[in-house]
């Protein structure tokens, strides 16, 4: 990358004053058989500078000289570029006579690269070249998504350009976000792209993204796409080749639901996982596949697997943010990739670094195979804010270090500026953590990528996703100049207030991390934000009113204003929580008033995305699938019932099916229990309560937070809803909750939990489960510390029991019945201690659960 003139970034201001170009007598020229992305370069560069120039050039596709010229040409190579010998994004703008050219590396008809395939990897050179020209020469900014997110500088019909001629070639061969940013909805998708980020979660000449690969290339049956016809689904895999899957404790293998685990000591799991990526490869004939381990995985306990492993010693890895992960499956992970990576040698594979397999074996490890890419994601010294406490920071500069000389090619997984919220919280950029990252990407050359998690809730989020896209785009940019020229521009007369409101939450956050010695992962909590926002509403707020007082043009209003919507979302949080007192106030949102904000935020409305939208999880959709029935089970037919049913102890999320057997309100009452805090001697605050409500048809319908403990919202009757719990709040708190009461009939889901099934803390009451059609086997997964759990048949009968007879130990269990009757089955814990874990169903059972036998919902799934 290099430049032959140097101009001031993002200020429009020209130091070169020779060979002048008067842009408003130009027209703007291509040729006619230009890429649709010049052509699209044309009518940006017509829409943009309109404002500036107080006209709308011509777009022709002859010559006609003063003229911008965008793309190649002959007139191109006239000038002197010849972009034969550029690389991919390669673009050159250069001032010639009484004419501008704007030239990158463009593919005919905007194909893919050799390192692409129909899903992404291609070379926008003419359309970047020209929002970069947009930007660095004429002043425009894009902001934020929509019309009025665009900055412009003051009119100037007279402007012209100074004597140019910049080459520019991007650092980064892939540039990747993630996060829930929805690049498909159109008004954001616009804003990515003219900063310089295209085709959904990937731009770049490379389509190599990532994800957690065993559940893809393990393909559900009732999700195999295409590309799979020449693989088995995975159940049936199962049941050929149940070897390939992990061990359970009690030396059985575990059926591949949910977050399955592959052996991976097995060298024909490498074999198998080559033929699978090697069918996707020629399918979309791309090049490129990844093949990274299930989140949360390898579990499996064989002697094999477990053999490679090694115990790690903290004091040498240093202090990370969220647990620390003490046995590392490293050397069995890059073992696994190696061997992938061997059989498949004309294919880039891609894996992730990551979590279990995270730090470097204190063997060492030889280099691996040049066609490996390594995903570097540092989830225990990266994700969230804890790098703000020095010490973490530093596990994290010896971690980026350790891993150098071992790939040759690497991709930055970048999560650090991420904190899962959805409360409408502005926070910091963390300007310092940035230029801590992009130091270390560019002193190593091994880093051909970025991967990023962008934050939702644009309208307080947009300075950080802004930065994120132009450092991705060129990063040897200043953080600290790119997040002062967003505040100028974005919020103009009021940039002193907003500046403050920044400054302020950053410290705050600093302050926080800080006194929990980083020990903080990547979930905004209560604790956080009373802390953070609630101990100094009153300045936040005070802040923003002042910097509403200003006189501004409508844009910029509306760029505040949209802050400000985010700024009533996160004041009702506070309120809910009794962090702050109810006082009349311009953001003021009552609890009313509450439901109807929700629908400016959900999916397709005109805030979605703007303001933070309400807690879902990527599992909602797929628990939504239209079911075959659901009915009311009369509690005689539950014959084994017991009478307690509201003793369990859950975590985490949990689905609910709820059923309307009556027109009115469904209500669950909750209670909470967390540890105690370290750092304050008391327990931690619950979790923040989010629920959220689809329709039968898989709709959104209503979302709350459950206060005091209250779930509440409108049914129907004879309709049914998913009903999703999603608490929301602290990694260390370990909150617990349990349902004291409802009022509907209701059964708990699948799907919520990664891994399928229902978790608990502590199982003290039953469930209960209908086996309603004659099978050959039967198959209940148990996996959890203190495993003696029972399987009772309709008749009171113990078919089967789990046990593990360690407590220190995490068990993977099964129990299998043959030939089991038909009727209402029973699950309980038998233990001293009561059992804490999962529980799901294996295949040919529905997978819902009852919980409470006078309230029971029969759910029986298509």
């Amino acid at each position: 990358m290099h430049k032959k003139v140097t101009v001031l970034l993002l200020t429009g201001v020209f130091t070169l004053v020779s060979q002048a170009v008067e842009l408003k007598n130009c027209v703007i020229y291509h040729t006619k058989d230009a890429p649709p992305s010049v052509r699209l370069a044309a009518q940006e560069l017509q829409t943009h500078l309109a404002p500036v120039l107080g006209k709308k050039l011509s777009i022709v596709t002859e010559e006609r000289s003063p003229m911008i010229a965008l793309g190649e040409s002959a007139a191109a190579r006239k000038a002197g570029i010849k972009t034969d010998k550029f690389d991919y994004e390669q673009y050159r703008i250069l001032t010639h006579g009484k004419n501008l050219f704007i030239v990158g590396k463009d593919l005919k008809d905007d194909g893919p690269t050799p390192f692409g395939n129909k899903f992404g990897g291609r070379s926008f050179g003419t359309l970047y070249a020209t929002y970069d020209f947009l930007e660095h020469q004429i002043g425009v900014a894009f902001l934020l998504p929509g019309p009025k997110g665009t900055y412009y500088p003051p009119r100037n019909p007279s402007m012209k350009t100074g004597k140019l001629d910049i080459d520019f070639t991007p650092r980064f061969k892939l540039r990747s976000m993630a996060g829930g940013m929805q690049v498909a909805y159109k008004p954001l998708r616009e804003w990515c792209r003219r900063n310089r980020h295209e085709n959904r979660h990937t731009s770049g000449p490379y389509n190599w993204g990532a994800d957690h690969a065993w559940t893809l290339l393990y393909p559900d049956k009732n999700r195999k796409a295409k590309v799979y016809r020449e693989v088995k689904e995975r159940m049936q895999t199962f049941r050929d080749h149940p070897e390939l899957f992990a061990l359970s404790a009690n030396g059985k293998r575990i059926a591949p639901t949910g977050q399955f685990s592959l052996c991976i000591s097995n060298p024909e799991v490498a074999k198998d996982v080559a033929k699978r990526v090697r069918a996707y490869a020629n399918f979309t004939k791309s090049n490129y596949y990844f093949i990274s381990p299930s989140d949360g995985t390898p579990t499996c306990a064989c002697k094999n697997c477990q053999s490679m492993t090694e115990i790690l010693d903290q004091k040498k890895i240093g202090l990370t943010g969220v647990h620390f992960i003490r046995q590392s499956w490293t050397k069995p992970v890059l073992q696994y990739y190696r061997t992938v990576a061997e059989l498949l040698p004309d294919l880039h594979i891609r894996g992730l670094i990551y979590q279990k397999y995270e730090f470097v074996p204190s063997e060492g490890i030889k280099k691996m195979p040049d066609n490996f890419i390594a995903g570097m994601a540092p989830v225990q010294t990266g994700y969230g804010p804890a790098r703000l406490y020095p010490e973490v920071n530093e596990t994290w500069k010896r971690w980026e270090k350790s891993w150098r000389g071992i790939f040759k090619r690497q991709i930055y997984d970048s999560v650090e500026f991420w904190l899962r919220q959805y409360a409408g919280a502005p926070m910091s950029p963390y300007p310092s953590l940035m230029k801590d990252i992009f130091d270390a990407v560019n002193a190593n050359k091994a880093y051909m990528g970025f991967y990023v998690y962008l934050n939702q809730g644009i309208g307080h989020s947009a300075c950080y996703n802004w930065m994120i896209m132009h450092l991705m785009w060129n990063p040897k940019l200043d953080p600290y100049k790119l997040m002062e020229t967003f505040i100028t521009k974005a919020y103009g007369p009021a940039a002193k207030e907003m500046r403050a409101i920044y400054d302020l939450a950053e410290k705050n956050m600093r302050t926080f991390i800080c006194v929990r010695k980083g020990q903080f992962g990547y979930n905004i909590s209560p604790e956080l934000m009373n802390e953070v926002y609630a101990k100094d509403w009153a300045k936040f707020e005070k802040l923003y009113l002042q910097a509403l007082k200003h006189k501004m043009d409508p844009a910029t209003r509306w760029r505040l204003e949209i802050f400000g919507e985010n700024l009533k979302l996160l004041r009702y949080h506070l309120l809910q929580y009794g962090f702050i007192k109810d006082t009349p106030s311009p953001l003021r949102l009552t609890d009313a008033q509450f439901q109807e904000f929700n629908r400016k935020r959900f999916p397709d409305q005109e805030n979605y995305l703007l303001i933070n939208p309400p807690y879902t999880t990527s599992h909602m959709k797929r628990a939504t699938c239209p079911l075959k029935s659901v009915s009311m089970l009369p509690a005689k037919q539950i014959r084994n019932q017991e009478k307690e049913w509201n003793k369990t102890i859950y975590m985490y999320h949990q689905d609910i099916i709820v059923y309307g057997s009556r027109d009115g309100n469904a209500e669950f009452k909750l209670s909470f229990e967390t540890v105690k805090n370290p750092m304050t001697g008391k327990p931690y605050l619950p979790d923040m309560p989010y629920f959220t409500v689809m329709d039968q048809n898989g709709k959104f319908y209503y979302h709350g937070i459950a206060k005091k403990g209250l779930i509440s919202f409108p049914v129907k009757k004879g309709a049914y809803y998913y009903l999703f719990y999603s608490p929301l709040g602290d990694h260390k708190a370990f909150c617990k909750w349990r349902v004291l009461s409802a009022n509907m009939p209701f059964a708990f889901g699948p799907m919520i939990d990664g891994k399928g099934g229902v978790r608990m803390a502590r199982m003290n009451s039953p469930l209960y489960f209908n086996v309603r059609k004659d099978m050959k086997k039967m198959t209940v997964y148990v996996h959890g510390y203190f495993v003696d759990i029972e399987l009772v048949d309709p008749s009171g009968k113990v078919a089967g029991r789990a046990i593990g007879k360690d407590h220190r130990k995490n068990y993977y269990l099964s129990i299998d019945v043959q030939n089991p009757v038909k009727g209402i089955w029973k699950i309980r814990s038998k233990g001293k201690r009561p059992f804490s874990g999962i529980i799901r169903c294996g295949e040919g059972l529905d997978g819902y659960f009852i919980v409470n036998p006078d309230l029971a919902l029969d759910v029986e799934k298509k």
